[in-house]
Formats: structure tokens, C-alpha cells, sequence
């Protein structure tokens, strides 16, 4: 599955296609950077898998969100989270990672910078 701001697979879809099962799918709320006109809100999108797989994430904007303009406040920057089924939580940036069944990946893109001061 790729998930890029070019495509907006539907959950029905991935579902039948590949062994997960979505557990949200949201608006990541206060993720845009502040300003006279805020930065837009990122998604929240999360699947827990129902076979091992491999995940392999190619992304950036992990270290330092999108910067605002004309005194516009920063967005958050994106945030890749795996959740083990034995409870250990695990950060992945530009990296591949063993998943087993069971494991919850919980994906966060970052929010737009905002423009203008307040």
C-alpha cells in the first residue's frame, strides 16, 4: 500500500487486498502550524497486521515539520509509530521493519505550515 499525498486508497480496498484490518482513519487534529491562516491538519491513518509482513517507509519531514511563511508557525512534523503486540513501541523513520501479527502501525503525516503572524 502507498499511502502519499497522491493517493487515497480506500480502506475497503486495502482491506480486501492485503492482511490488515484499519483501526483509524482521522484528521490529526492541531497538526498545522499556526498563523493568520493556520497550516492544514495531517491524517492519522492505522492497520494492525494479520499476517508478518515487512513495512518500508520512504518519507521525510520526520526531524522538522513544514515551515510556515511570513511569521507563520511550523506544522508538526510526520511521525511513524509500530505498536508490538507485546507492547513495546517502536519509532521508524526511513527504514524498513519486520512486522509481526498483531503489530498496530499507526502513521502520522505531518500537518502544513501556517502563513502569516497571529
Amino acid at each position: 500500500m502507498n499511502m502519499t499525498n497522491t493517493l487515497n486508497t480506500p480502506i475497503e480496498i486495502a482491506e480486501r487486498e492485503y492482511p490488515l484490518k484499519f483501526t483509524a482513519y482521522k484528521i490529526r487534529e492541531n497538526s498545522g502550524g499556526a498563523g493568520r491562516y493556520p497550516g492544514g491538519d495531517g491524517i492519522v491513518r492505522s492497520f494492525k497486521l494479520l499476517a508478518p509482513a515487512t513495512l518500508s517507509i520512504i518519507a521525510s519531514r520526520f526531524e522538522i515539520g513544514p515551515w510556515g511563511l511570513e511569521g507563520g508557525g511550523r506544522g508538526k512534523p510526520a511521525e511513524v509509530v509500530v505498536r508490538r503486540r507485546n507492547g513495546e513501541v517502536v519509532r521508524v523513520k526511513s527504514e524498513s521493519i519486520k512486522l509481526e501479527e498483531g503489530d498496530e502501525v499507526v502513521v502520522e503525516t505531518p500537518g502544513g505550515g501556517g502563513y502569516g503572524k497571529t
